[in-house]
């Protein structure tokens, strides 16, 4: 028999008796709890976890039980994406995507009812389309180089030769006779091509030249003096022209041949002006002419500046002497005299009716040469 002791508090006796509380549990990280019974507290441990990461959290009875690795996500996409009206929800086409009908509209579905875009390419003139347009095989455009072409033909087969293709030509003077050395032939001494090069009366009882047949080309001259046939260009110009074309000067001798080419000067005169025209005349000639053309019908002023070797006093205009005429087209025109320190230092001249547009020959002829050049001015009155 157990007696339970009494103790006296202030001449009260008191029983000693263990106090009362209610049991719980309360739970602790990763599932380990801490315990009371209503007589003692406890710790249970849960089981520890290995180092990772965790993407699934479980949840018993309001404690984190248990950390376990996140699945792998996933994706279903809806029947119809995108999906622009409602989708009737049932395995089939994409009744739902609809497809412009505009001429550039590259979408399209393939044989299996996917969307497929593609990407149409055509070779055009001198231009190489490859490639499909995608990563893998891209669009390439090239161009396509040809070699330069250029095509000769000779106008004139039986004098020269022209053979080759391309940019590779052989042109050949043809000879005009087979013999490895010249030909003498009536006095004249030809070389294998059949251009004369010397000329010397024939050995007695040959016979003597008598007759030269002017060739058929007009660009050459065949005269005959003292038994000595002369083969020439003949003369197209009275001197030697100086032409300024765009911003280049042009040198044109007596018998037409460009003998010069070279940058205009800065500030040069343009000859070829519209309807205005200039020309110098060179001394020691008694005779001069300019050919011009105009684009325009009016009165022609023709004004030149130069000594013209011919002594006349007065002032102003005055009457044009006999010793100079004036000719424009094959008729003659009057004129005025320019009158200064007792010569004639130039003339002035206006044709009486208006002149159609064209070409036009304007000449002048002296009784005697003139020392110092001068210039002449042509221009249109209307």
């Amino acid at each position: 028999m157990r007696v339970t002791p009494k103790n006296t508090n202030c001449g009260r006796s008191l029983e000693c008796q263990p106090s009362n509380y209610p049991a719980f549990e309360l739970c602790l990280p990763l599932g380990a709890r801490l315990i009371y019974d209503g007589l003692g507290l406890r710790l249970e441990e849960a089981t520890p976890l290995p180092d990772g990461f965790y993407g699934v959290v479980i949840v018993q009875n309001g404690c984190i039980t248990e950390l376990r690795e996140a699945e792998a996500p996933g994706y279903t996409p809806p029947p119809c994406a995108p999906a622009p009206a409602p989708c009737d929800g049932e395995p089939g086409p994409a009744t739902a995507v609809i497809i412009s009908p505009l001429a550039e509209n590259l979408l399209g579905f393939d044989m299996a009812n996917r969307l497929l875009v593609q990407l149409f390419a055509e070779n055009g003139d001198n231009i190489r389309i490859t490639g499909a347009g995608t990563v893998q095989d891209p669009l390439k455009i090239s161009a396509v180089v040809e070699p330069a072409r250029v095509d000769f033909t000779s106008t004139t087969p039986e004098v020269v030769d022209v053979s080759g293709s391309d940019n590779y030509f052989t042109i050949a003077h043809l000879p005009a006779h087979d013999g490895a050395g010249p030909l003498v032939w009536g006095g004249f001494t030809f070389d294998r091509f059949g251009h004369v090069q010397e000329y010397h009366e024939p050995p007695a009882g040959t016979g003597p030249l008598t007759t030269i047949k002017s060739s058929s080309d007009a660009n050459l001259k065949v005269t005959q003096e003292s038994g000595v046939a002369v083969i020439d260009l003949p003369i197209q110009f009275q001197d030697r022209q100086v032409l300024i074309v765009g911003d280049l000067q042009v040198t044109i001798d007596a018998f037409g041949r460009v003998v010069g080419l070279e940058a205009a000067p800065e500030g040069a005169l343009d000859f070829q002006a519209a309807n205005h025209f200039c020309r110098l005349f060179e001394g020691t000639r008694t005779t001069f002419f300019h050919q011009f053309e105009t684009t325009a019908t009016g009165r022609l002023l023709f004004n030149y500046q130069g000594d013209l070797g011919v002594a006349q006093t007065g002032r102003g205009l005055a009457a044009l002497p006999n010793a100079v005429q004036l000719n424009l087209n094959g008729h003659s025109m009057s004129g005025w005299a320019v009158p200064e320190g007792g010569q004639i230092a130039g003339f002035r001249a206006l044709t009486s009716d208006a002149i159609a547009p064209g070409n036009h020959v304007f000449t002048v002829t002296l009784d005697n040469s003139i020392s110092a050049p001068g210039l002449l001015e042509i221009s249109l009155c209307r």
